[in-house]
């Protein structure tokens, strides 16, 4: 068998290199917590910090880095925005990544232990 009929065709330079950085984007354990409590129903920031625990000045710091990124969405409404998730797509990009994260029977995550650096992993 050729490798051309194994391997699938690989995304645009340009293409990867947009998606890394929403991966970087989306890295950061805050940011994960405030999409993953969000939907497409726009909620007051207060909300979001009840929900997740998180102050109020890291809330919006991150949800201005969300925002920036197109993730999620602001509605001014009086004196207050309110946020939500920019599109289904990014509810169904969670959902679709929520179970990589979620533990095996024996206790650890499927991609590894996320405390040992990338270089030193063997499950690599």
């Amino acid at each position: 068998m050729t490798v051309s009929k194994i391997l699938h065709a690989p995304i645009p330079v340009v293409e990867a290199q947009v998606l890394a950085s929403l991966l970087r984007t989306l890295g950061d354990p805050t940011r994960l917590r405030i999409l993953t409590a969000l939907d497409t129903v726009c909620v007051p920031v207060t909300a979001i910090v009840e929900a997740t625990g998180i102050r109020q000045p890291t809330v919006s710091h991150h949800l201005r880095i969300l925002r920036d990124r197109g993730l999620v969405r602001g509605e001014r409404r009086g004196g207050y925005v309110f946020y939500c998730l920019a599109t289904d797509a990014v509810r169904a990009a969670l959902d679709v990544l929520q179970p990589l994260a979620a533990s095996s029977d024996s206790g650890t995550a499927p991609l590894g232990d996320p405390s040992i650096p990338d270089s030193r992993r063997q499950d690599k």
